[in-house]
């Protein structure tokens, strides 16, 4: 019943999943079930926007059990939120006491750090994220940006590089790397990933390996063939508006700003 509840939530019914969760809440069920039925609940309340019952089922869960770390996660992101940033970071500890592996709480840790302003230790938090999710994307994602924000390109890479070798073909990493690559001017490497990109054949990769082509062009100068690459790759329909933009924008790099201008009214007068 509560997958069910979580489907038609996904699905946009949401008075309705809240409604049958709510059901479910009122049935006599193992303490243990009731906890996952009620953080669950919390989560849908807190998505739809009804804080105060979310997070007033978020303390009778810890009531009942103090240590669940689902619900110390969703007390810890309200807090961080808040700018409570002693506070959450006392939860999160409470929850890595509890699960030490878990990469969710490293992940709100670093971020309770930000708030902080303190940059060494979201560095570690992000970096033990990354390990404990066995170099996941979605983590590695996030250490190996905040990496490249230091200008910290080549640890950046071995990052991104180890999460796809456990990921293979993971578009959002693998563009990373491209931009990584163009951050490093590293122009073979950055049409390397821009051919990986392609051989994926979705319309989210092959737009991305033409912005790719077309940074590395542009950033060897060669913006007279980034625009007629460009040209091409919008005549040919596969890359969507993306492409169109993007010409625009190498106009105005060109310092060109009526053919840029031109360009776009062009666009304007086709949609």
């Amino acid at each position: 019943a509560s997958a069910r509840a979580g489907f038609l939530f996904d699905m946009g019914k949401r008075d309705e999943a809240i409604t049958a969760m709510q059901d479910i809440v009122k049935q006599k069920m193992p303490t243990d079930d009731l906890v996952k039925i009620k953080v669950g609940l919390a989560r849908m309340q807190s998505v739809a926007g009804n804080q105060v019952a979310a997070r007033a089922l978020v303390e009778e869960v810890l009531a009942e059990k103090p240590d669940d770390v689902e619900a110390l996660k969703l007390k810890a992101g309200w807090l961080i939120l808040s700018d409570d940033v002693g506070d959450a970071i006392n939860v999160l500890r409470r929850a890595l006491d509890n699960n030490p592996r878990d990469a969710s709480v490293m992940t709100l840790m670093a971020q309770a750090y930000e708030r902080d302003g303190n940059r060494d230790l979201m560095r570690e938090m992000l970096s033990l994220a990354a390990d404990a999710s066995n170099h996941a994307p979605e983590e590695s994602l996030r250490y190996a940006q905040f990496l490249m924000g230091e200008g910290k390109n080549l640890p950046a890479e071995g990052v991104l590089i180890d999460a796809l070798r456990l990921s293979p073909g993971n578009a959002a990493l693998l563009v990373q790397l491209g931009q990584l690559y163009v951050n490093m001017k590293d122009w073979g490497r950055t049409n390397a990933v821009a051919d990986e990109l392609d051989r994926l054949a979705q319309p989210e990769t092959v737009t991305a390996a033409a912005g790719l082509r077309a940074a590395a062009l542009e950033g060897q100068q060669k913006t007279g063939e980034a625009i007629d690459y460009l040209e091409g790759v919008a005549a040919s329909g596969t890359g969507g508006l993306a492409p169109k933009i993007a010409i625009i924008r190498s106009h105005l790099a060109n310092g060109d700003g009526q053919k840029a201008l031109a360009y776009a009214q062009e666009l304007l007068a086709e949609n």
